[in-house]
């Protein structure tokens, strides 16, 4: 919920990632590239990637986005392949993950 926030994104804009750029330097930013988002079905704009933004400093000292993606890799995702898919896929039953994203509903359960 937090990166949709900073990145000021829905849930489904973050449904198909095409790749990632991390900044971690000072002032750094996550920057996410999608081309499905709201306005991707219009004309040319579907050819065309939508960065989102995601600042490193939050609104508190910790170091949130460090946290999320060392998570991120503990659980087994790969932040730097290409393409990514979703952001965050849906959990497996038997542990794992889906190739499917996480679905709205099942995000805010």
């Amino acid at each position: 919920m937090l990166l949709c926030t900073y990145a000021r994104a829905r849930w489904s804009d973050l449904r198909f990632i095409h790749h990632v750029e991390i900044e971690s330097k000072r002032n750094g930013c996550l920057v996410l590239y999608t081309t499905e988002h709201k306005t991707s079905a219009v004309g040319e704009k579907k050819e065309q990637y939508l960065p989102f933004v995601v600042p490193w400093d939050g609104v508190t000292n910790e170091n949130w986005l460090q946290i999320f993606l060392d998570l991120y890799q503990q659980v087994g995702l790969n932040i730097h392949k290409v393409p990514l898919g979703p952001l965050l896929p849906a959990p497996r039953s038997g542990g794992g993950f889906c190739a499917r994203p996480l679905a709205t509903s099942e995000a805010v359960d």
